[in-house]
């Protein structure tokens, strides 16, 4: 299918994801646990330093761990351009299998709300580099729109949601240009302290691919401090 009617046929139905699985998907049960914190920076920048740890059924136990680093300066109000770099390391059955460098460039525009709470738009394109076989580097786009509520009653409890689309630009050894997932995220977010909040999500990540496609459902915990 061409990408933009995918895009456009999978946009009113996001959240939906998160509630049905494709007729013909593999599944499997995920955890995440997820750091991220946001260190300001002179002159308007800003550091964001985030991690994870993924666990998973076909990797009976751990799957990858990641840690990224991404600098961004605003350029305008609610406006934040920069980039960064992440490595991944993956796993399966507790041996290390291959790791990932993966430099990128961000785009972040939030869209305050009347209403309370706020809209964050993140545009990356990111650069994937293995550190066996093809020498060749896959090019992904990945857009992600997030929401986050006002406090639900008195209860300090805010809600979040997100959808995350991936779009591999150029065909090589190691991918093929196309949609490539959909990342679908409904949780709640409390407060602990002023600067220190705990995000707990169900996260549902659907990989497109031939044949069936894999549908993965992941309890996502993520922490966030900001200094």
């Amino acid at each position: 299918m061409p990408v933009l009617p995918r895009l456009s046929a999978l946009a009113p139905c996001a959240f939906a994801l998160a509630f049905a699985t494709p007729v013909h998907a593999e599944d499997q049960a995920e955890l995440w646990l997820n750091g991220i914190v946001f260190v300001p920076l002179r002159e308007q920048n800003q550091l964001i330093v985030d991690t994870s740890l993924r666990m998973n059924e076909d990797a009976k136990g751990l799957s990858a761990y990641v840690l990224r680093g991404t600098l961004l300066t605003h350029v305008a109000e609610h406006v934040r351009l920069g980039g960064g770099y992440g490595q991944f390391w993956n796993y399966s059955d507790g041996d290390f299998t291959i790791a990932e460098n993966r430099p990128h460039q961000d785009a972040w525009i939030d869209f305050p709300l009347k209403a309370g709470g706020a809209i964050t738009s993140r545009t990356r394109l990111e650069e994937r580099l293995f550190s066996s076989g093809s020498n060749d580097v896959g090019v992904r786009l990945r857009q992600m729109v997030q929401y986050v509520g006002p406090e639900l009653g008195n209860t300090k409890l805010k809600p979040v949601l997100s959808e995350e689309i991936f779009y591999k630009v150029n065909s090589n050894d190691r991918q093929t240009s196309g949609f490539d997932q959909a990342w679908t995220t409904a949780g709640l977010r409390y407060p602990v302290t002023d600067r220190f909040n705990v995000d707990v999500n169900y996260f549902n990540q659907w990989v497109f691919r031939p044949g069936d496609d894999k549908m993965s459902h992941t309890a996502l915990v993520i922490a966030g401090y900001h200094f």
